[in-house]
């Protein structure tokens, strides 16, 4: 039975323009005062600073791995990863729990701020060819309201020769 008294029409819908996928959408962190992101597709979670397991022998910028609901997860210890100084992990100290290619790691950083959306012409995917610092582990540099943020390179950032050797040790 039809409503001819409804003034909703199909092709009208205010949802047509609402895109519920997560493209062009970051979670914004700090890492040694500096403004980066991080598309939110790899994001399963962000957790306080917990105990980590150190593992010997692997690369220092690795922490060791954690025990999260019964999953081992590596954790790569950013500011050592981009050869920052090393601080005290504090309150605000957090691991975002990633998901890469079906593998779960976690990332260190100072502070997470929020997830924002970055509009694609906001995104200068050139930029950073020009410059030599972090080119390595950042794809691309974004404008936000009146910030630069450096967006990772997941795959750069976790790399899974460096990174294969805690599975191993851990089994």
């Amino acid at each position: 039975m039809s409503n001819t008294n409804s003034s909703y029409d199909d092709d009208d819908d205010i949802y047509d323009d609402i895109d519920d996928t997560q493209d062009n959408k970051f979670l914004t962190f700090l890492l040694n005062n500096e403004n980066f992101a991080i598309e939110i597709e790899y994001i399963i979670e962000i957790i306080g600073i917990q105990k980590i397991t150190h593992i010997p022998d692997l690369p220092l910028f690795i922490k060791g791995i954690v025990n999260l609901r019964g999953k081992v997860i590596p954790i790569i210890d950013l500011r050592m990863r981009f050869g920052f100084e090393q601080i005290d992990f504090d309150e605000r100290t957090c691991i975002i729990i990633l998901n890469f290619n079906e593998q779960f790691y976690g990332i260190i950083v100072d502070r997470v701020l929020e997830v924002v959306f970055i509009l694609e012409e906001d995104i200068d995917k050139e930029a950073i060819n020009e410059f030599n610092v972090f080119n390595k582990f950042i794809k691309n540099v974004s404008k936000f309201n009146d910030k630069i943020l450096a967006n990772l390179d997941v795959e750069k950032v976790i790399d899974i020769k460096e990174l294969s050797n805690i599975k191993q040790n851990s089994n």
